[in-house]
């Protein structure tokens, strides 16, 4: 059976961070507590947005490929500056059997998640590298180094998401061989 949150008090509500995501403690009948995840939009963003945002479907079909070439191609598919969306940003990267990892190691403010649709390979999560294979999911947190290394037999794909509007507000630096920041 499903449950529901329950309703909130001005006592549960005082004391919230004003940050869009905020967890709320309650407890189930028996004592035992219980986490909720309650999105906080202000009303004034929700009105903003309303006028400017639907329902979206997007084709990866549809969508032009872009590339870092030799290292990745990958296709954007929901960005606020291309699709009447907001909030997330969402698409598919395919890394090609043999590609460069030279010049892939990035970072950004931006936590950013993967999930692999196909392919076997390596994240490098600073400089430790973990498994990936399809139904994989991956968390990177802001600030930390990473890239993708392909080590299958054939392309790995995933798909990417950041919580941010568009994905030009993504600031990439990236590291050269020695780990100097270039760019």
């Amino acid at each position: 059976m499903p449950l529901c949150a329950p309703r909130l008090s001005s006592d549960d509500r005082r004391g919230m961070a004003p940050h869009p995501y905020v967890k709320v403690r309650s407890r189930f009948p028996n004592g035992r507590l219980r986490g909720i995840i309650i999105l906080a939009m202000s009303l004034a963003e929700t009105e903003e947005h309303a006028s400017n945002v639907n329902a979206y479907v997007a084709h990866e079909r549809d969508v032009e490929v872009e590339a870092w070439d030799g290292i990745v191609n990958w296709r954007t598919l929901v960005s606020s500056d291309r699709t009447p969306t907001h909030a997330m940003t969402v698409g598919t990267a395919e890394i090609p059997v043999g590609a460069s990892v030279e010049g892939a190691r990035h970072r950004h403010a931006e936590p950013e998640t993967y999930y692999v649709i196909s392919g076997y390979g390596d994240v490098f999560l600073g400089d430790e590298p973990r498994p990936v294979e399809p139904g994989s999911a991956v968390f990177v947190p802001g600030g930390v180094w990473h890239y993708v290394q392909n080590t299958g037999s054939i392309p790995l794909k995933l798909v990417y998401a950041f919580a941010v509007d568009h994905y030009a507000a993504v600031r990439y630096e990236f590291a050269d061989s020695a780990g100097f920041v270039i760019g």
